[in-house]
């Protein structure tokens, strides 16, 4: 079977849409002639194969790259789709290249859905009238589009698209994986786990992973930390934080040297896997402030390792969480902190192990493409 996806970024870029698409396309390339078309970065390659993946790369300009994507792909996807057997876009800028191809080419056509902001762009994000208003017309344009099967990787997210009319019978959850990595992971006890990467030792270590997007509510955590100071003064704050976007990145720091509580916290940039991990494994708490979340990769990864996790209760946050567990209150400073307090004096909810795997993901996806369930 030939399968086209198609998603504005892809291997080497790294973010949660681009780590559904990589290991779907990986697991699904041992048994199917796999494609995938996607933005050219700086430094990658025009086409190449890897991992038996075959990436097509469209140039488009830096700025922009994903909204001049939407255009720029469809020339290179209906040559590359004319023989294919799906066409499977991503919301939001590959949702219209894959939706116009089929179309023109009789394919069938799959959107994955990771989320629906709908009026929460609005009434959630602290961020402009006029981008909130652009964000919100195109994802109902883009929901306006007739696919021929839609993918959530939340029961949230499926709700959200049930609310819009969408059948029933045209909708299937299927819930991403975790790398086995972090479950399978053996290392060192806590205390020599912090002295190899020069952690302290004795000290309450609360962490914050991924990048610092509006939808993640960092600065709501960084507001919280003068009274988790106040209440925990040994506490430090392990931030590992991407640098994009870089106005959000600077708005970061800013706010941390505004509130003077650059000692209560060590910052790393973003790290690999195979690194991140022993951070992890090494703290006491993970902390997911976010304000809207399409599966919550960070949140599931600390449960994979077993630390204990406060995270806002929105989305498809309580679905993913399992073992110790405090939920929390979005957008709201005093939640938080309270939250970290009640982590270090051990209070909190017990949820049932969950394991969430890529082989199923990509089993349930051939599941879906192969029994033509549209």
């Amino acid at each position: 079977m030939k399968i086209v996806l198609v998603s504005e970024y892809y291997y080497p870029n790294i973010g949660g849409v681009e780590i559904v698409f990589q290991n779907l396309a990986e697991q699904l390339a041992k048994k199917h002639d796999v494609h995938i078309v996607t933005c050219k970065l700086k430094g990658t390659k025009n086409e190449e194969v890897f991992n038996n993946v075959h990436i097509h790369r469209i140039f488009t300009f830096p700025f922009a790259d994903r909204y001049f994507f939407t255009f720029f792909s469809i020339f290179k996807l209906l040559k590359i789709s004319r023989n294919a057997d799906i066409i499977h876009g991503t919301l939001y800028n590959a949702a219209f290249p894959a939706w116009f191809c089929g179309k023109v080419l009789r394919k069938k056509i799959i959107l994955t859905v990771h989320e629906v902001l709908g009026d929460r762009l609005t009434k959630v994000f602290e961020i402009s009238k006029i981008s909130a208003f652009f964000h919100m017309f195109l994802e109902k344009i883009i929901l306006k589009l007739k696919f021929d099967y839609y993918i959530c990787v939340s029961d949230s997210a499926k709700r959200d698209l049930e609310k819009l009319k969408i059948p029933k019978n045209k909708i299937r959850r299927i819930y991403n994986g975790i790398s086995d990595d972090l479950y399978n992971f053996k290392c060192k006890d806590k205390p020599d786990l912090r002295k190899e990467l020069n952690l302290p030792e004795k000290s309450f270590l609360y962490l914050y992973f991924g990048r610092p997007g509006v939808s993640k509510g960092l600065e709501y955590l960084i507001r919280a930390i003068p009274e988790i100071i106040l209440k925990i003064p040994e506490s430090k704050f392990i931030l590992i934080l991407g640098n994009k976007p870089l106005s959000r990145y600077n708005l970061i720091l800013d706010l941390i040297n505004k509130l003077k509580i650059e000692k209560n916290i060590i910052l790393y940039p973003s790290k690999p896997l195979s690194e991140l991990k022993k951070y992890i494994r090494a703290c006491d708490l993970g902390v997911i402030p976010s304000l809207s979340e399409g599966f919550g990769f960070t949140a599931a990864e600390c449960c994979a390792l077993g630390i204990p996790v406060a995270v806002s209760k929105v989305d498809s946050l309580p679905e993913v969480v399992c073992g110790k567990v405090i939920f929390m209150e979005p957008k709201n400073p005093k939640s938080i902190s309270q939250a970290v307090i009640n982590a270090y004096r051990k209070r909190f909810d017990e949820i049932p192990a969950k394991k969430f795997s890529w082989i199923s993901n990509a089993s349930e996806h051939e599941e879906v493409y192969i029994l033509r369930r549209f």
